[in-house]
């Protein structure tokens, strides 16, 4: 059986891996001479190896910083040091960045597709 061992050393069941189609809101970044702007915008991506894991509500899951960028061309920046200067966020491969929810390392979507819910993984 997988478990998934959270940063507190707990171990907890998963009880299936799947793709998952997703749109979010975030922006593009523009940049006009030195001048840095930022466009709303949906990015849409599809997220591979992602985790339902028991305990948590069905509308959760759980992706690795490592899976998503090597499976999905995503990156996570904690600091600024990238081309647009943006930290604490995602960029999606379709050039979008969605800043994670009050710093708090997780981002909302919305499902597109089949999976409305965790449980339809």
């Amino acid at each position: 059986s997988n478990v998934v061992k959270s940063a507190h050393g707990q171990k907890t069941r998963v009880q299936k891996i799947g793709k998952v189609p997703l749109e979010v809101e975030g922006y593009r970044v523009e940049w006009h001479n030195s001048t840095r702007t930022e466009v709303p915008a949906i990015g849409h991506a599809c997220l591979s190896e992602m985790m339902v894991v028991e305990g948590l509500d069905e509308h959760t899951i759980l992706g690795s910083v490592r899976c998503l960028r090597i499976h999905d061309g995503i990156d996570s920046y904690f600091n600024s040091d990238n081309r647009d200067g943006v930290d604490n966020c995602i960029r999606l491969p379709d050039g979008v960045y969605v800043p994670f929810a009050d710093n708090e390392h997780h981002v909302s979507f919305r499902t597109h597709g089949y999976a409305r819910s965790a449980s339809q993984l």
